[in-house]
């Protein structure tokens, strides 16, 4: 329970309504007592009624502990805060004039409360509305603009992109501006570099360059042309990959000119 300095003020009418950290109204007791003006004392009065009339401590009130006059001298005085609830049953039990004035002044404590929770309520909502509004928006231009950066580059490279290459961004295109691929997403072909391959032959990857060229093995059925980024520099540069059949072909003609390493896949 939070302490008594730690409760905010929500209504300073007939007696102060506060509000607690988990957004309980209560009432001050003592203040209570006060306004009442009854003869008892208030530990008698407030432990008789408790008491009398079954409510339970946790739920219809709570006990929290202040020093006297906040100097932290002397017995810690034993504050009891009631419930709204708790609050208006007990005024009702007075049967006097001034629990019947208090408990009405409770009653429209509640209705000016719940009207305002209700407003902020509709406020917070708006708001969050809103706030989605404005992520959605956002979201919806980002994947536009990754969108139009891609069909920038398709349009920039359409001359060396392969058929594979442009499908894969026209599926990315789709998957952007639609929320769904339209347009289905090529399977990705494993290619290899030629040190790749030179490693599956024995030979260095300059080597797999050189033969490839002299027997025309940069075609379609060894593999394509693809963007891959320049080692020299941070420009995309147009390269040869190659599929894995190519290292059979590299082989055989190894072994043709008699230059066999002997190693197999």
């Amino acid at each position: 329970m939070d302490k008594m300095n730690d409760l905010k003020v929500v209504e300073t009418g007939l007696v102060p309504v506060y509000e607690d950290s988990k957004e309980r109204r209560l009432v001050n007791a003592r203040e209570m007592h006060e306004f009442l003006e009854s003869r008892q004392q208030f530990a008698d009065w407030i432990k008789a009624r408790l008491e009398r009339y079954g409510f339970a401590s946790g739920e219809d009130y709570f006990i929290i502990l202040r020093n006297r006059d906040g100097d932290g001298v002397g017995k810690a005085k034993t504050e009891y805060l009631l419930t709204i609830d708790t609050a208006k049953e007990l005024a009702m039990v007075e049967n006097n004039a001034k629990g019947r004035q208090v408990r009405k002044y409770f009653i429209e404590c509640e209705k000016r409360l719940k009207a305002v929770s209700g407003a902020i309520s509709a406020r917070e909502s708006e708001k969050l509305k809103q706030q989605t509004m404005r992520l959605e928006i956002m979201d919806r231009n980002s994947r536009n603009r990754q969108a139009q950066i891609l069909k920038s580059v398709a349009e920039f490279f359409k001359d060396i992109l392969s058929d594979t290459s442009m499908q894969a961004i026209a599926s990315e295109v789709t998957a952007l501006v639609a929320g769904d691929r339209l347009i289905e997403a090529p399977e990705v072909e494993k290619l290899f570099s030629a040190g790749e391959i030179g490693g599956m032959c024995g030979i260095s990857g300059n080597m797999v360059g050189r033969i490839a060229n002299e027997h025309g093995l940069k075609v379609e059925e060894f593999g394509k042309f693809v963007l891959d980024k320049s080692p020299h520099s941070p420009k995309q540069v147009t390269t040869f990959r190659y599929r894995q059949n190519v290292a059979d072909k590299i082989r055989e003609i190894l072994v043709a000119l008699g230059n066999c390493a002997g190693e197999t896949l």
